[in-house]
């Protein structure tokens, strides 16, 4: 499966993991269920970073 065709799901996981880690400082996370969103706001906890609700 892919996003947009483009992209699979793992892809889109490591681009947003490497966004992350070399360029957030916070993120925002909107309301609502998302695996995707959750494991996020995980690894953003791990590096450090103001997870904002």
């Amino acid at each position: 499966r892919t996003w947009s065709g483009k992209f699979t799901i793992a892809e889109m996981i490591r681009l947003d993991d490497s966004f992350l880690e070399h360029w957030a400082e916070a993120i925002f996370r909107i309301p609502g269920d998302s695996r995707g969103a959750d494991s996020e706001v995980t690894h953003a906890k791990e590096l450090g970073l103001e997870v904002m609700p």
